[in-house]
C-alpha cells in the first residue's frame, strides 16, 4: 500500500513518469487501473500505450497490455459492479434524472399541506429550465454526500448565517421526497457509493491492484470518498498532478496552481486515520523537458511569476527564454468575432501547407466561452476545408424530434392552433407515403399562406367540407344583365392544402383517442411510440441519417439516431418512475399533460454524445475542459477582458455564500464544489493549462467588438509588456496579395476575391493581376467551386439597374387608354417603381388573417354610406337612443357582407368589432351635431365617377393618341345653395388623421380633394353648374378628452372639436361681401357677426375663425383659396395626371421615392421593401430629393407654369 505523487509544472513531462510507473507496476504484477476524466479517456488511453510501447522499445505497429484497464470514474463502477444487483436497477442519466425531479416536484405540490411549504419553488415552475436545474443541484447533493437530512439539520443550526435559509428549507424538502423516490435507481453518485462499499468488502482483491489518478485537478466528495477507501483496503494510489511544489499547509488562494495544491493536500491527509500505517506519501518532481530557455519554459516563467502567489519560488526570465517566446507567441486583436475565427482557420491552411509535416490534430482552438462564436464555427472551418471537432456539449432540446413531440401535445391541448400546427409539421419528420419531402414542403408553404389567410385553425383541420384555395372573386354578367361575383380557385393550391389536411385528420385523431382512452402512464407511452413508428417518424429519421453519412458528415448522421433513444429511454424511464402498468391498476388513469411536462424535463436536460468523426481534426474547445497537452500549436481566441479572468455566475439555487456558510454545518466527507467568487481564484490555472497544451506556437486574440465594445483580457495585456510582444490586428484582405499572408483554402480565397472586389470598387481601382488570375484559376477549377466562382465573377459589379420598359411593353400591361385610380396616381409620385411593382407586376404581399387598413377602410365607408343613406336625420337617431344599435347591426351586416371572418373569429375579436361600433357610433353622433351647425346637406354618398354607370371620368388625352381615365368614388357630397348660386363641398373620410398640403398637391402626392372637385367640375347631369366651395377629410376616430374639459360648460365643443373637418375652402373671386359671409356661415352658423360681435368665434366644423366684429381671422384667410387659385391647382393637377399617364405608357419604372427633408417612410412603409433596398450613404441614392414650399411658392411656380404653357 503506497500513495505517490508526480508533481511539475505544465512544462514537466508528467506522462513520462505515469508511464514509467505504471510500467512498473505491471512488471510486479499488478492489476492497474489508470483513471481519467470522461472526456478524455479515449485520448489518455492512446497515449498510455504508446508510451508503453515506446518503453518496451519494440518499434512495433501493434502493442498490447494485459491487466490495465483505463477508466473514468463511471466505468470503474461498471467494471466491478456490472453483476451485481445495484447496477440492474434503471439507470437515470441527466436527462430521466430532469424528468424524475419534475415528477417529484409534481407530487409535491398536489399536496396541499406541502405546496404552501415550497412558495418559493412553485413560483418558479413555469421558468425556462428550472427542472434541470434544479435536477442538478439534487444531484450535486448526491454526489457531495449531503443528506436531506444533513442539510435540514445544517440549515436549523446556521440559519442566522445563511442568506436564503427559507430556500435552504424548501430545497429540504424537495431532496427528502427525492431521495425517497429516487432509492429505486442507479444514478451517477449512488454507483459511486455502491463502488465504495464494495470496495471496503473486497480489501483482498485490490490488496495487488494499483490506481492511477491523471488530468484531475479535484474530486468530488463520492470520488474522495472512492479514493479514502481504496487506500484504507491496501491498494497503491498514484497521482499526477500540476504543481510546482508540495505545500505543506492548507493551501490559501490566490496562487496559480491552487486547485492542484488544495487537491494534493486533500490526499495526502486522507491516510492520516488510517489505522497501522508505517509508511508516508512519497512525492517526486517529474522531469522538466522544456527547460527553462525554451518557448515553453519562458511561458511557464511569465505565469509563475504573475500568479504564483505567495507560495511559488521567485521564478525570472532569462533573455534566452525571451527571444523564445518572442519567436512563437504572437497577440492580435479583430474588429469582431467573425472576422478574428475567419482569420484563424486561415492561418491554420496557411501553417499546413508550409509544414506538411502538420496535422489537423496539431491544432486546439480554445475559448472561455465559445457562445460568441458558436453560429459562425462550422461555417468557416468548412469553408476553409478544415475537419472540426467541437468539444462542447450540444442541447438536444432543437432538434426536430424534440419539436415534434413539443408540438405534438400542444396541437392536442390547444386543439389544432396555427403555431402549433405548423412547428409540428415543419419538422419534416411527417410525410405522406408516396408524397416527396420537397412536394410535402411546398404544399405546407402554400397552406401557411391559406392558414394566414384564412385564420382557420381549431375542427377546421378534422371536420367539415374540404378548404377551398381562392384565387380572385370574379364579377359575371347574368341573364338579367347585373351580374354577380363568382369566387375562381387555384385548384392545384386547393389540392395542396387538402393533402395536409387529409394527412393531419388521418394521422393524428387516432393518437389522440388512444390518448383519451389510455388508463396507465405505460398505454399513453405505448401509444406514442407505437404512433411515431406507424406514421413513419423512424424512417424520415432513418433517411436523413443515410444522407449524413453520404456527405461525410458523421456527426450529423448520429444526431437523429442519438435524439431517437433519448425518446426511448425517457418514454421507458417514464413507465418506471410512473410506476404504472398497462392495465392502469397503479394509476388508474392517464395523465397526458404531466406525460408531456415530464417528456419536456426529460429533453431540457439532454445532449448529444461528443464522439470524433475522425482522429485527425482540429479541437475546438473551452478553457474549462481538461485536456491532454498534444498539441503543437494553441489559438486563445475571445481573449477579452470580461472573460479573461472570468466572473463566474453564482449557482441560482446553493450560492457560493451560503456554500461558505454551510460547510462547517456538514458531517465529515461531505462538501459540496466551490462557486461564484471563490471558484474565480482557479481562473488563472485553467488559462495557464490551456496555453501550455501548444509544444510550438501560442496566439491570443480578441474581438474589439462583439455585443459591445471589448477591451483586451489583462493575460494578454500582461504577456505582451512581459515578453515585448506587440498586439496587431489580424491581416485582412488588401488588394496587393501577399503570400502566404493572404493565402487560404479555394473556397476561402473565392471569399476573399470578393472581399478584394468590393474594395476595388470603393478605391475605383482595377483589379489586381494576381487577384484576376486566382479568379481565372477557381473558375477552371470545374466542379461545384468553379461553377460557383463562374456565377460570384458574371455577379460581380452588377449594379442590376432598373431601367425602362419598352412603350410598346407598357402600353401591353396598362393600355394605351388607360384607366387609373387617384391613389394609383399619388403612388406612382410617391415612387415609380413602387406602381410598378403593384400594378404592372400585381405582386402583393402575403396575405394575412389581419384586420387590414383596407378592411377597415371598406367597412367604415359602407356603414356610414347605408347610415346616411337610410337615416338621413342622424338627430332623431340620437334623439331615440337608437344610433349605436342601428350602427351595430350596420356592423355586423356588413362584416359578413364583405367577408371580414376575423371580426368574428374570438372574443378579441368580437370586442375590436364593438369597439369599432363606438367608433362610428361617435362618428355619427358628431356629423349629426355638425349637420345642426351647417346649411350644407348630404346630396350623394359612395358617388363613382369614371367607372360602371358612375359619373364619367376625368378623360384626358395623351400624346401618340393615346388617352387616361381617372376613376375614383367620392364619399359624400353635400350642397348649399346660396342666392340661387348652388354651391359644393367635397368629404373623404379618413381613418387616421389627414390635412391638405399645397406642398403635397403640388409635387403629386396629394391629388384626391383636388381630383373630386375637377370631377364635379367636369360632369353634365345634376351635378353640372355646381360651383366648389371645398373639399375636407372626416377622420373616424373615437378621441379620449378631460373630463373636466367634457363638462365644462363654457367647452360646449370640446368633443366636437375633435372632428374639425379639414382640408381647402374655396371663396368665389367676385362675391360681394354679403355674399361671402353668406357662404363663410353656411360652413358654421356659428360665425355670424351677430354671434362675434363681442368676441371671437371658432369654429368646431370647419378651420375657420372670426374676429371680434365678425371678420375673419388672418389664419383663416391664409386657408381659403380664391376660385382663380383652385383653377390654377386644378389645371396643375390635370398636368400631374397626363404627365404621370404618359411616363407609366412609357415605360417609367424608376425606383425613385419622393423625399422632401430626410424621411424614409416611403421605403420603410411598403409592404416592397425588401425589393427596394438601396444605400444613400454610399453612393446608391435613388431618392427623388425635391425642396420644400410654401403655399405662396407653391401658387407662384404653378401660375409660372401656366403663363409658359400659355406662351408654348
Amino acid at each position: 500500500m503506497t500513495l505517490q505523487f508526480y508533481l511539475g509544472t505544465a512544462a514537466s513531462d508528467h506522462r513520462e513518469a505515469m508511464v514509467e510507473a505504471v510500467a512498473k507496476a505491471l512488471k510486479a504484477g499488478k492489476e492497474v487501473f489508470y483513471l481519467v476524466p470522461n472526456h478524455v479517456k479515449f485520448e489518455a488511453e492512446v497515449s498510455l500505450l504508446q508510451g508503453l510501447r515506446d518503453l518496451n522499445g519494440t518499434g512495433q505497429a501493434q502493442f498490447a497490455v494485459s491487466r490495465l484497464q483505463v477508466l473514468s470514474f463511471s466505468r470503474l463502477g461498471w467494471y466491478f459492479l456490472k453483476n451485481t444487483e445495484a447496477y440492474q436497477r434503471p439507470q437515470l442519466d441527466r436527462a430521466s434524472n430532469t424528468m424524475l425531479v419534475s415528477k417529484v416536484f409534481s407530487d409535491l405540490l398536489n399536496d396541499d399541506a406541502t405546496k404552501q411549504q415550497l412558495h418559493l419553488f412553485a413560483g418558479s415552475v413555469h421558468n425556462a429550465g428550472f427542472f434541470a436545474e434544479l435536477a442538478d443541484q439534487l444531484a450535486e447533493l448526491q454526489t457531495g454526500r449531503v443528506t436531506s437530512a444533513m442539510l435540514a439539520d445544517a440549515v436549523t443550526r446556521g440559519a442566522s448565517q445563511l442568506q436564503d435559509a427559507e430556500k435552504l428549507k424548501e430545497l429540504q424538502i424537495v431532496a427528502a421526497a427525492y431521495e425517497n423516490q429516487v432509492q429505486r435507481f442507479a444514478t451517477s453518485a449512488a454507483l459511486l457509493e455502491e463502488l465504495t462499499r464494495w470496495v471496503a468488502a473486497h480489501a483482498d482483491r485490490l490488496q495487488n491492484a494499483a490506481f492511477f489518478l491523471d488530468h484531475f485537478n479535484n474530486l468530488s466528495a463520492s470520488e474522495f470518498h472512492l479514493v479514502h477507501t481504496m487506500l484504507h483496503t491496501g491498494a497503491d494510489l498514484t497521482v499526477a498532478l500540476t504543481l510546482d511544489q508540495a505545500p505543506e499547509a492548507q493551501p490559501q488562494g490566490p496562487g496559480l496552481f491552487l486547485p492542484a495544491a488544495k487537491l494534493y493536500y486533500q490526499l495526502s491527509q486522507s491516510v492520516a486515520d488510517i489505522p497501522g500505517r508505517t509508511w508516508q506519501p512519497q512525492t517526486f518532481m517529474c522531469r522538466v523537458n522544456h527547460g527553462p530557455e525554451s518557448f515553453l519554459g519562458g511561458l511557464d516563467a511569465f505565469w509563475r511569476s504573475q500568479y504564483g502567489g505567495e507560495a511559488s519560488p521567485a521564478v525570472s526570465l532569462t533573455a534566452a527564454a525571451k527571444a523564445a517566446v518572442q519567436g512563437h507567441l504572437t497577440l492580435y486583436k479583430a474588429s469582431e468575432p467573425y472576422v478574428e475565427l475567419r482569420a484563424v482557420a486561415r492561418q491554420i491552411v496557411q501553417a499546413l501547407h508550409a509544414d506538411p509535416t502538420l496535422r489537423y490534430r496539431d491544432f486546439l482552438i480554445v475559448a472561455r466561452h465559445l457562445a460568441p462564436y458558436e453560429s459562425y464555427l462550422q461555417p468557416v472551418f468548412d469553408e476553409q476545408g478544415l475537419p472540426v471537432f467541437i468539444d462542447r456539449e450540444r442541447p438536444m432540446e432543437n432538434h426536430p424530434l424534440v419539436a415534434l413531440i413539443q408540438s405534438l401535445f400542444a396541437v392536442q391541448r390547444y386543439h389544432y392552433q396555427y403555431e402549433d400546427m405548423m412547428k409540428l409539421l415543419k419538422t419534416e419528420l411527417l410525410v405522406p407515403t408516396g408524397v416527396s419531402a420537397k412536394a410535402f414542403r411546398d404544399a405546407l408553404d402554400v397552406t401557411d399562406n391559406f392558414l394566414l389567410k384564412t385564420g382557420k385553425q381549431g375542427d377546421a383541420w378534422v371536420k367539415g367540407p374540404k378548404w377551398q384555395y381562392i384565387d380572385h372573386i370574379e364579377h359575371r354578367p347574368t341573364s338579367g344583365g347585373a351580374g354577380d361575383d363568382q369566387v375562381v380557385l387555384d385548384q392545384a393550391k386547393t389540392a395542396q392544402i387538402n393533402l395536409v389536411r387529409d394527412f393531419v385528420a388521418a394521422s393524428l385523431p387516432p393518437l389522440f383517442a388512444k390518448w383519451a382512452k389510455a388508463s396507465s402512464g405505460v398505454e399513453g407511452a405505448t401509444a406514442l411510440y407505437q404512433w411515431l413508428d406507424q406514421v413513419g417518424v423512424t424512417k424520415v429519421l432513418g433517411q436523413w441519417r443515410q444522407t449524413a453519412i453520404d456527405a461525410g458528415d458523421l456527426t450529423a448522421s448520429t444526431a437523429g439516431e442519438q435524439a431517437w433513444q433519448q425518446l426511448v429511454t425517457l418514454l421507458d424511464d417514464y413507465a418506471t418512475i410512473l410506476g404504472g402498468t398497462a392495465d392502469g391498476d397503479a394509476t388508474g388513469q392517464f395523465d397526458l399533460q404531466g406525460f408531456a411536462d415530464l417528456l419536456d424535463a426529460g429533453f431540457a436536460g439532454a445532449s448529444y454524445t461528443q464522439i470524433p468523426s475522425t482522429l485527425d481534426q482540429v479541437t475546438v474547445s473551452e478553457t474549462g475542459l481538461s485536456r491532454l497537452a498534444k498539441f503543437k500549436h494553441v489559438f486563445v481566441i475571445g481573449a477579452t477582458s470580461s472573460v479573461m479572468p472570468d466572473t463566474p455566475t453564482d449557482h441560482p439555487i446553493i450560492t457560493a455564500a451560503d456554500r461558505e456558510a454551510l460547510q462547517p454545518l456538514l458531517e465529515e466527507g461531505a462538501f459540496l464544489p466551490e462557486a461564484g467568487a471563490e471558484s474565480a481564484l482557479g481562473d488563472a490555472f485553467l488559462n495557464y493549462l490551456a496555453m501550455m497544451a501548444g509544444r510550438t506556437d501560442l496566439t491570443l486574440s480578441y474581438p474589439e467588438y462583439a455585443d459591445d465594445e471589448n477591451h483586451a483580457s489583462s493575460y494578454l495585456t500582461q504577456m505582451a509588456a512581459y515578453f515585448d510582444v506587440p498586439t496587431q490586428p489580424w491581416p485582412e484582405v488588401a488588394l496587393t496579395l501577399n503570400v502566404p499572408q493572404d493565402f487560404s483554402s479555394p473556397r476561402g480565397m473565392l471569399a476573399d476575391y470578393m472581399r478584394v472586389f468590393e474594395q476595388a470598387k470603393a478605391d475605383h481601382t482595377a483589379i489586381p493581376a494576381a487577384w484576376a488570375k486566382i479568379m481565372t484559376t477557381l473558375q477552371a477549377a470545374g466542379g461545384a467551386l468553379g461553377g460557383l466562382a463562374s456565377r460570384l465573377a458574371a455577379s460581380a459589379g452588377t449594379q442590376n439597374p432598373i431601367g425602362t420598359l419598352q412603350p410598346a411593353l407598357a402600353e401591353q400591361l396598362y393600355s394605351p387608354h388607360m384607366s387609373i385610380s387617384i391613389s394609383q396616381l399619388e403612388r406612382f409620385y410617391a415612387n415609380p417603381f413602387e406602381y410598378f411593382l403593384m400594378y404592372g407586376l400585381g405582386l402583393r404581399k402575403r396575405p394575412e388573417f389581419e384586420l387590414s387598413p383596407l378592411d377597415s377602410g371598406t367597412l367604415y365607408h359602407k356603414v356610414m354610406e347605408l347610415l346616411l343613406r337610410q337615416h338621413g336625420n342622424l338627430n332623431q337617431l340620437v334623439q331615440d337612443g337608437t344610433l349605436a344599435q342601428t350602427v351595430a347591426a350596420l356592423v355586423k351586416e356588413n362584416v359578413q357582407a364583405f367577408g371580414i371572418e376575423i371580426l368574428e373569429a374570438d372574443d378579441y375579436w368580437r370586442f375590436v368589432a364593438r369597439q369599432i361600433s363606438a367608433m362610428l357610433t361617435q362618428s355619427a353622433k358628431m356629423i349629426a351635431r355638425q349637420q345642426q351647425n351647417t346649411r350644407f346637406r348630404p346630396k350623394q354618398f359612395e358617388l363613382k365617377f369614371g367607372r360602371g354607370k358612375g359619373m364619367k371620368g376625368l378623360e384626358l388625352p395623351l400624346d401618340g393618341g393615346r388617352s387616361v381615365t381617372v376613376a375614383g368614388r367620392i364619399d359624400r357630397l353635400d350642397e348649399t345653395v346660396i342666392d340661387d348660386q348652388r354651391y359644393f363641398m367635397v368629404l373623404d373620410y379618413k381613418s387616421s388623421p389627414h390635412e391638405f398640403s399645397m406642398q403635397n398637391a403640388y409635387y403629386g402626392k396629394s391629388m384626391q380633394l383636388l381630383t373630386y372637385i375637377d370631377a364635379i367640375d367636369e360632369t353634365t347631369g345634376p351635378f353640372a353648374g355646381m360651383t366648389p366651395a371645398g373639399a375636407e377629410y372626416f377622420v373616424f376616430n373615437l378621441p379620449r378628452i378631460a373630463y373636466a374639459d367634457y363638462i365644462d360648460p363654457k367647452k360646449p365643443e370640446a368633443l366636437l372639436q375633435n372632428y374639425r373637418l379639414k382640408g381647402l375652402i374655396v371663396l368665389p373671386d367676385d362675391a360681394d361681401a354679403a355674399h361671402r359671409q353668406q357662404l363663410i356661415t353656411a360652413f358654421d352658423q356659428s360665425l355670424t357677426p351677430e354671434l362675434a360681435k363681442d368676441k371671437g368665434q371658432q369654429s368646431a366644423i370647419v378651420e375657420l375663425a372670426v374676429k371680434k366684429g365678425g371678420a375673419l381671422t388672418a389664419k383663416s384667410e391664409k386657408k381659403l383659396l380664391q376660385q382663380s387659385q383652385l383653377t390654377a391647382l386644378l389645371a396643375h393637377n390635370q398636368r400631374l395626371i397626363i404627365n404621370a399617364a404618359t411616363a407609366i405608357l412609357n415605360g417609367v419604372i424608376s425606383l425613385a421615392p419622393l423625399q422632401f427633408k430626410h424621411e424614409s417612410d416611403i421605403i420603410t412603409r411598403s409592404d416592397y421593401q425588401a425589393i427596394m433596398r438601396f444605400d444613400p450613404a454610399t453612393g446608391g441614392d435613388q431618392y427623388h430629393h425635391v425642396a420644400p414650399l410654401s403655399p405662396e411658392e407653391v401658387l407662384a411656380k404653378i401660375l409660372a407654369e401656366q403663363e409658359d404653357k400659355n406662351n408654348e
